[in-house]
């Protein structure tokens, strides 16, 4: 392996080395129903593109997205930087990671994928694409101050709406997420950690028996498809959860390849709990537009009018780990 040249600080870099750290983030998550064969194009699309012996696929045909206001996020190896405040939405996508075993795939353990995420602050941009890979865009991401009315979410993103010569790039709205009633009714509020984890466990294995099942390339065996879901849900509340992401910079001489192109792993550790409530999903409606520089509703299988499945809001503090290159393009 080639070996790293030390990074060359110098005054205008906005990138920070990692963990980051997240205090106190207040995070609202929907799931929304979507389409197993649209969620395996986007994972070939950007992971499976590789012939190093894995390949990744859609879990379930279903889409988190989530809405988190972080008032204090940092570099926590070296904080002398000092902090930043942010909103960002994220998608997510549960996915099994296969790999080639005597010719057969096999499951190995269950990851995220993240295929969009918006943030308001250039640092958070920054940082996040350029260290980890993470797809960040900025945007204007409208969120509730107080969880109790958690009435109202949008994400208004400079784009182009359509591609063409006469197309101006503006702030165009993406998304909007509304809430019907004009207060939220909640079915659980906890604040202690113990607690929440029973709770929190019995709501992601109901997920199991609302009709979601496995996409068709989810290798099923008696008890172990959902052994890996017990598995990384019991990880997820106790130790990381792991991530995978393209992470590319386009050529300086030639715009159709890439300088450097690499899958890479990063995991979210969970290091604070300070509450969550469980919201009723009927009374939320998504709205979505077709941009053609985001084009989330094609691309995920989402569309105006649709219900979320679930929905959650939760305050965790958690870092995302160093990253770690498990493939590299040569």
């Amino acid at each position: 392996m080639q070996k790293k040249s030390n990074y060359i600080e110098y005054g205008g870099d906005i990138t920070v080395q990692p963990p980051f750290q997240l205090n106190r983030p207040s995070m609202y998550c929907f799931w929304f129903q979507s389409d197993c064969n649209k969620l395996q194009k986007i994972l070939d699309t950007r992971l499976n593109f590789t012939g190093n012996g894995k390949r990744y696929v859609p879990f379930t045909p279903s889409i988190m997205i989530i809405f988190a206001d972080a008032p204090h996020a940092y570099s926590a190896s070296d904080q002398s930087q000092g902090y930043i405040t942010m909103n960002e939405s994220v998608f997510w996508i549960l996915t099994v990671e296969q790999e080639k075993v005597d010719g057969e795939w096999k499951n190995k353990r269950l990851v995220w994928f993240i295929p969009y995420i918006f943030v308001d602050n250039p640092v958070e941009l920054v940082a996040g694409r350029e260290v980890a890979g993470f797809p960040k865009a900025l945007a204007e991401i409208i969120i509730p101050k107080n969880h109790h009315h958690a009435n109202s979410f949008a994400i208004n993103v400079p784009s182009y709406a359509k591609f063409g010569a006469n197309t101006e790039f503006m702030v165009n709205r993406l998304l909007s997420i509304e809430n019907q009633t004009p207060e939220t009714d909640f079915k659980t509020d906890f604040k202690n950690i113990d607690k929440a984890k029973g709770k929190i466990k019995s709501f992601l294995a109901s997920f199991k028996t609302v009709g979601f099942g496995t996409c068709n390339n989810v290798i099923t065996d008696t008890g172990g498809t959902f052994k890996l879901f017990e598995n990384f849900t019991s990880n997820m509340l106790s130790t990381q959860m792991p991530a995978v992401f393209l992470k590319q910079f386009r050529s300086a001489s030639n715009d159709g390849k890439a300088c450097y192109q690499a899958i890479v792993e990063s995991a979210f550790s969970i290091n604070g709990f300070h509450g969550a409530s469980v919201l009723k999903a009927s009374n939320y409606t998504l709205n979505i537009n077709h941009l053609d520089s985001f084009p989330v509703a094609k691309e995920l299988g989402l569309s105006t009018g649709q219900k979320p499945t679930r929905v959650v809001w939760m305050s965790m503090s958690f870092s995302n780990t160093s990253g770690k290159e498990i493939w590299v393009s040569q």
